[in-house]
């Protein structure tokens, strides 16, 4: 009753999930594997493509560095999605998706829901779990890509964008936000995955945080809770504030800049941080000034 779809680049990886979904998972089942060792597809035609080759009402999307730790997990799955009013159902989100350029770590710990074994950089496991109500499950609003699963027909109606995220980022967030406008998502805590990767947070991972909020920005901020105006505000300027940083740092063209810096100075015109942001301005748009205002000043730069 349960397809579980696999993008694989690394036969290895492949073999060892493969075992513990087979050990585990406790419900007829397939695994839809896409080869993917090179390069054909971005993530999201490799998903489309194995949940049209799904034979089961019951799909899961998973990463191949992952190793199930619940067994009969796939009985889980598949009563909770029997709920109509349920899209997807991960280990990992947020309950809020604000509007701004953020995942779902940056929204704080108030709203991030997550249970997972998590290997660090350092080689140590970690198991990660919030939930205070100490809930078998939660709404959220966006999930994790690690894994998470919906009825084909949510797919159907709701497909993966093979147009707009054609690398390994926001691909989850995307879908599930997607599917949050007319289902609920939620986090399971009685489900427990060891995931091997952290992300990596590179140019092209900014690159598809920039496209999510752009292509989503009129439906944000969205939240599982009715979240005051000032509460949004304050969590949205300190991801502006951190989001812009990270461009400046990153040397991004100071067209792409530009309307993040005016954002921040716009909100928040005596957040120090941003006094920054005001010495970039200058500088890259109105370089005799800038010198003129270093010579008086002496900023120190």
């Amino acid at each position: 009753m349960l397809s579980i779809i696999i993008c694989s680049r690394r036969p290895n990886l492949l073999q060892q999930v493969s075992e513990s979904i087979n050990q585990t998972v406790g419900v007829a089942h397939e695994i839809v594997v896409i080869d993917n060792q090179a390069n054909t597809y971005n993530i999201c035609q490799a998903y489309n493509l194995g949940a049209s080759k799904s034979r089961f009402p019951y799909l899961c999307f998973s990463h191949e560095d992952v190793l199930f730790h619940t067994s009969n997990w796939g009985n889980i799955v598949i009563e909770s999605l029997k709920n109509e009013k349920v899209g997807v159902l991960g280990v990992v989100g947020s309950k809020l998706q604000p509007q701004a350029p953020a995942a779902w770590w940056d929204t704080g710990l108030e709203n991030i829901r997550l249970r997972a074994l998590q290997h660090q950089r350092d080689t140590k496991i970690q198991e990660e779990i919030i939930n205070p109500e100490n809930l078998a499950i939660e709404q959220v609003i966006t999930l994790d890509g690690l894994w998470f699963c919906c009825r084909k027909q949510v797919w159907e109606e709701n497909k993966f964008d093979e147009q707009t995220f054609t690398d390994f980022h926001f691909y989850d967030h995307d879908f599930s936000f997607q599917i949050a406008q007319n289902y609920q998502n939620y986090v399971s805590f009685e489900i427990l995955i060891e995931h091997f990767s952290l992300g990596n947070l590179d140019t092209k991972w900014r690159n598809n945080v920039m496209k999510f909020y752009q292509k989503w920005k009129h439906k944000l901020p969205m939240a599982t809770y009715p979240i005051s105006a000032e509460s949004h505000a304050q969590i949205a300027n300190r991801i502006f504030t951190n989001f812009t940083t990270k461009l400046i740092e990153s040397q991004y063209d100071k067209r792409i800049i530009l309307p993040y810096v005016l954002r921040c100075l716009r909100k928040e015109p005596r957040n120090r941080q941003h006094h920054w942001f005001a010495i970039w301005l200058f500088e890259q748009y109105f370089p005799k000034f800038y010198k003129l205002l270093r010579s008086f000043y002496r900023f120190g730069l």
